[in-house]
């Protein structure tokens, strides 16, 4: 019997999520979440590494639906997701270019990893004075999850940008 490798098994993975999202008869939230609720629980006993893979492989995709997989897999693995930081980020938003991907991928994972401290400062300021409107609009929405309380944050704004200008 041929026992592929973990790289063998996480792109076999990446190919049947795409596979499963393609054969979907309706493209919405509640179908494209049902695909990625299966790829989260198949992925959750691997490594990081095999786990941020998979999530590059479908963001390489392109489509809202790949992105709602990878990103929400990534935020829901939580050893993958100590791993993003401000390199990870950057080559996750080349190419963004619509606006549910641009507010998916700012809330779900680079202001969560901004909130935590993963992502610096300076990497969302970059952001902010880019020609690219999609980064600038990736720079306004990365900000939900320092603000929100269900997201993680303080839910007092004043505040935050008190300890954010003083630091």
């Amino acid at each position: 019997m041929n026992i592929p490798d973990n790289e063998s098994m996480i792109s076999v993975h990446a190919r049947d999520a795409q596979r499963d999202l393609h054969a979907l008869n309706r493209i919405d939230a509640s179908s494209v979440r049902a695909v990625q609720r299966e790829y989260a629980r198949k992925l959750k006993p691997e490594s990081p590494d095999a786990v941020i893979q998979f999530v590059r492989m479908l963001v390489a995709g392109g489509s809202w639906a790949q992105h709602v997989v990878a990103w929400e897999t990534l935020a829901s693995h939580k050893a993958a997701f100590a791993r993003v930081d401000d390199e990870l980020v950057e080559e996750m938003a080349h190419g963004l270019s619509d606006w549910p991907s641009v507010d998916l991928y700012g809330v779900t994972i680079v202001g969560r990893a901004w909130n935590k401290g993963q992502v610096s400062d300076a990497e969302i300021s970059s952001w902010t004075e880019s020609d690219d409107r999609w980064r600038r609009r990736l720079a306004l929405v990365s900000t939900v999850p320092l603000n929100a309380k269900s997201r993680g944050g303080a839910g007092d704004i004043a505040t935050l940008l008190r300890e954010r200008n003083s630091g």
